[in-house]
């Protein structure tokens, strides 16, 4: 038996900085915390920011050979860390909500509030993200989901993530398939 040593969790802000630029060699930084030594990322994208101003969770999405990872890091040192592996994964959906009742409520409540409200947007757009969520589940066997937000603006992204995790699985799969006697 191999002996782990406990390692504590920490992305540098010049990394940070780098992967949400989309930074290859900063994205497999990130994620090598969180992998084994031999597992080779396929995939790794910066998919989007939720929130605006101080209240801003940076999203990314990453796929080895074995498995899907969501990674979200938030303001003040919050971190969620998600993942799967690619034989487990039934099902996915992805999913853009509409903006118009963000748009309305948000209107509604600056008029409401005589334009003081105006410095309420972030927590009104956090909220609204939190109750209507963006993105691609991946769901697993174990009913345990990877979510993955994902920038209306990036949402190609989520598909080359999807195609990507597909293919992967399917390689898997057969080649567990050709090992069972």
């Amino acid at each position: 038996m191999t002996s782990i040593t406990p390692t504590k969790i920490y992305i540098e802000q010049s990394v940070l900085a780098r992967a949400k630029q989309n930074d290859r060699p900063a994205l497999e930084q990130m994620f090598a915390q969180f992998l084994t030594g031999n597992e080779k990322i396929q995939f790794a994208e910066y998919m989007g920011q939720r929130g605006i101003v101080l209240l801003v969770d940076h999203n990314f999405a990453c796929v080895t050979e074995k498995r899907i990872v969501s990674l979200t890091v938030g303001a003040f040192g919050e971190m969620l860390y998600q993942d799967a592996f690619l034989e487990d994964l039934n099902s996915t959906a992805i999913y853009q909500p509409s903006l118009f009742w963000l748009y309305v409520f948000g209107t509604i409540f600056v008029i409401s509030t005589f334009g003081l409200g105006i410095f309420l947007i972030p927590l009104i757009v956090k909220g609204y993200y939190r109750l209507h969520k963006c993105g691609a589940l991946f769901c697993i066997k174990q009913g345990i989901s990877v979510f993955v937000f994902v920038n209306r603006s990036k949402l190609s992204r989520a598909n080359v993530l999807w195609r990507v995790c597909a293919h992967l699985r399917e390689a898997r799969v057969a080649l567990a398939l050709k090992t069972i006697p």
